[in-house]
C-alpha cells in the first residue's frame, strides 16, 4: 500500500514531494497537483499558495505547515476538534457549504454533500478555484444525490477528483462516473480507492464506466507524489 505515513519507508517520499513543491513554480492558468492517497491532495496556484487537502493517514499537514506556516479551514465538527488539540483559534477558519475563503489567487469553497451517518452531518465537499484559470471539485467522501449535480454545476468546475471506493454510503465507480457525466468535467480523477486492502478497487472499474458513459477520455490517473499539472485549456 501506497502513502505518507509517519515511518522511515515514506518520509523520504515526502520530503521529496514537499521539495518539489517548494521549488516547483506554477504558471498563470494552471494548478499543480500532488496526489497523497485516499482523498488527500496538495494544490499549489500561480501566486504560490499551497493548499493541503484532507491529508489523512499522513505527517504531511505538518510538514507542510513547517514549511510554509498555515491556517486550517475546516467545518464546525473538525473546529471543535482542532480546538481540543490546542490549535489557536486566531488559525482555524470554519467553513460550510457555499461558504468560501480566497488566499490570494486561490479560493476554496466548501460543497454539499451526503453524510455518512447520523453523527457526521457537517460532512462537505470543496471547490478549489484559481484566479484567471481551473476550477477544481473535491467530492469528498459522499454517496451521489441530484442536489450535488444542482449545486456544483453552475460553478462549471474543469476537473473532479471523486471517490470511487461504493462503501459507507459513498459513490460506486458508475455513479461517481454518472457525476462526470452530468458536471461535463474535463478531467476526472479517481481517488480514495487505495490505502486499505478491505476497502480497495481497481480503477478500471472506474474507466470502464466512463466508457460506458461516452467520456473514457476524461479519465487522468494519479500516482502518489507525483506532480499533475493542469489548465482548463
Amino acid at each position: 500500500m501506497a502513502g505518507f505515513y509517519h515511518n522511515k519507508q515514506h518520509s523520504s517520499s515526502l520530503m521529496q514531494t514537499l521539495k518539489e513543491i517548494q521549488t516547483t513554480n506554477i504558471s498563470q492558468g494552471t494548478v499543480g497537483l500532488w496526489w497523497l492517497g485516499q482523498s488527500g491532495f496538495i494544490i499549489k496556484s500561480p501566486g504560490g499558495i499551497v493548499l493541503a487537502l484532507d491529508p489523512y493517514l499522513s505527517n504531511s499537514c505538518k510538514a507542510i505547515g513547517d514549511a510554509h506556516g498555515f491556517n486550517f479551514v475546516a467545518p464546525m465538527e473538525t473546529v471543535d476538534k482542532l480546538q481540543t488539540l490546542g490549535v489557536p483559534a486566531a488559525e482555524i477558519l470554519p467553513i460550510w457549504p457555499n461558504k468560501s475563503h480566497t488566499f490570494s489567487d486561490l479560493t476554496v469553497q466548501a460543497t454539499f454533500a451526503i453524510p455518512l451517518g447520523g453523527d457526521d452531518l457537517t460532512h462537505v465537499g470543496y471547490l478549489v478555484k484559481i484566479a484567471d484559470g481551473p476550477c477544481l471539485y473535491f467530492t469528498g467522501d459522499t454517496g451521489y444525490h441530484d442536489v450535488i449535480i444542482d449545486s456544483v454545476g453552475p460553478h462549471q468546475p474543469d476537473l473532479m477528483a471523486a471517490v470511487i471506493n461504493g462503501a459507507f454510503r459513498n459513490m460506486s465507480p458508475a455513479e461517481a462516473a454518472r457525476m462526470a457525466k452530468e458536471l461535463k468535467v474535463k478531467a476526472v480523477i479517481p481517488c480514495h480507492h487505495d490505502l486499505f486492502p478491505d476497502n480497495s478497487l481497481p480503477t478500471v472499474l472506474f474507466h470502464t464506466n466512463l466508457k460506458g458513459f461516452g467520456i473514457g477520455d476524461t479519465l487522468l490517473a494519479a500516482k502518489h507524489g507525483e506532480l499533475i499539472l493542469f489548465s482548463a485549456n
